[in-house]
This record gives structure tokens, C-alpha cells and sequence, in this order.
């Protein structure tokens, strides 16, 4: 999942996108995998992270992996 968010560094990407990528197929509307995924990389990598920095999410689009601006 790192690897995907260095390629596409300061890009939103949809969980749909996130899935496609990662399983191949659209997602149910219940498939919470990419947040989990999410939930556990933002443990790895934030130093808090219930207020990331570098791992955010963008209401309504997606997840946005940035250099910590």
C-alpha cells in the first residue's frame, strides 16, 4: 500500500482506486479493507496517528500521501 501512495504522491486516490489496484475489483459498499489497511500503515508511519501529516483523508474523494508539508 506504501508503494502505491510514493507512486501517486500528492494525488488523492479513491477507495475504488485503492481496491482496484490492491484486489482487482470494485468495491462492496460495506469493504472497510482499505480503511484498515490505512489505519495500520498511519500507525507505521505517523508519529500521531490520530492527526496525520503525511497520510490524509480527503472528505469525499479519498486518501492523499504527502511529504508533510
Amino acid at each position: 500500500m506504501l508503494s502505491i501512495f510514493i507512486d501517486n504522491i500528492d494525488r488523492v486516490l479513491s477507495r475504488d482506486q485503492l481496491l482496484e489496484i490492491t484486489k482487482g475489483y470494485n468495491r462492496d459498499p460495506f469493504d472497510r479493507s482499505i480503511d484498515i489497511c490505512i489505519g495500520r500503515l498511519r500507525k507505521k508511519i505517523e508519529n500521531d496517528p490520530a492527526s496525520p501529516v503525511y497520510l490524509k483523508k480527503i472528505w469525499g474523494s479519498g486518501y492523499l500521501f504527502t511529504a508533510g508539508k
